[in-house]
């Protein structure tokens, strides 16, 4: 299976298929509530947040994966200061689970800040997201357990890289 990664512009992403990706990787796996993904991840407030980077099957051109780098300015963002970037809501549909396409949208996003001005990357995870966190961790991404949370019903892990 092969992937063609780029910007949701690039790609042509469409506002069902941003719904679509969400729903299969955080509503479906349980990861956030009906009423909650009906307020926040509305295409449009997604769309909002920054700049969307996807992954696209190749042979069936189906949306596969999904990140979103969350700039410092951004009204989305949740903790970021000055030249700092955070990487929000990387989702891969389970069908396209372990094929690498989570590293393929990390690396992605790190190679789009690769010469900027940003001095950090930041991102929060549900403490139930195992596999995130140990991929977070491969790609340099150092737990900050005095910066963790709770939203809610739910625990969140805060993970910072230098860049």
């Amino acid at each position: 299976m092969k992937f063609k990664i780029g910007t949701s512009d690039e790609l042509k992403l469409a506002d069902n298929e941003i719904t679509e990706i969400l729903k299969e990787a955080y509503l479906d796996e349980g990861f956030i509530d009906k009423n909650r993904f009906k307020i926040s991840f509305s295409s449009a407030s997604i769309r909002n947040r920054g700049k969307i980077y996807c992954a696209r099957e190749i042979d069936s051109n189906e949306i596969a994966g999904i990140v979103i780098a969350v700039d410092y300015k951004s009204a989305a963002k949740l903790f970021a200061k000055t030249n700092e970037i955070e990487m929000h809501l990387l989702g891969v549909k389970p069908k396209f689970r372990n094929k690498g396409l989570a590293k393929l949208l990390i690396e992605k996003l790190l190679e789009s800040v690769n010469n900027t001005d940003y001095t950090k990357m930041l991102l929060c995870t549900q403490v139930k997201m195992y596999a995130a966190h140990k991929l977070y961790k491969a790609y340099g991404f150092i737990h900050n357990p005095s910066r963790d949370f709770k939203r809610g019903d739910r625990n969140f892990l805060f993970f910072e890289k230098l860049l």
